[in-house]
């Protein structure tokens, strides 16, 4: 019987921890920091600003040789969930950049994945915001609600 409660209370916790949070917006406004000197401030009227933004990371293909290590920006956001091919969800924080601190380069529109430091799928509060630096899986930049 001992048993029977131990293997009931197993997968009661296990499904408990597969059902899926899912933020809204105002999770959203504040102050995030990466993990270096990277700020974005996201406001409630649908605006943000970002500074000391990694350039590399924020520009997956850049065109020329000698490029900043970091920028400024501003512009609008956005949130949205997604699904994909798998029915899987995901959130995404959108930044529309209208103003960006390197010439040459303007027009961005960024999605920052969101993802949760809880939960058996990462999937519960608190958020964190986070960009792939190369390829989808593997190492990720980071931030993170101040």
């Amino acid at each position: 019987m001992n048993r029977l409660i131990y293997i009931t209370l197993f997968f009661s916790r296990l499904l408990s921890g597969c059902s899926h949070e899912k933020p809204n917006s105002t999770d959203f406004i504040g102050l995030w920091k990466g993990s270096d000197s990277a700020v974005i401030i996201i406001k409630y009227d649908g605006t943000f600003i970002g500074k000391h933004l990694p350039f590399q990371i924020f520009f997956e293909h850049p065109t020329k040789d000698t490029l900043p290590k970091q920028f400024d920006g501003s512009g609008k956001w956005s949130y949205k969930r997604e699904e994909n091919f798998s029915k899987k969800q995901h959130f995404e924080l959108n930044l529309e950049f209208k103003n960006i601190s390197y010439t040459g380069y303007s027009g961005l529109n960024t999605q920052i994945m969101v993802r949760g430091e809880n939960g058996f799928w990462d999937n519960k509060p608190p958020w964190y915001l986070f960009l792939w630096v190369s390829e989808e899986g593997g190492d990720t930049y980071n931030f993170y609600k101040q």
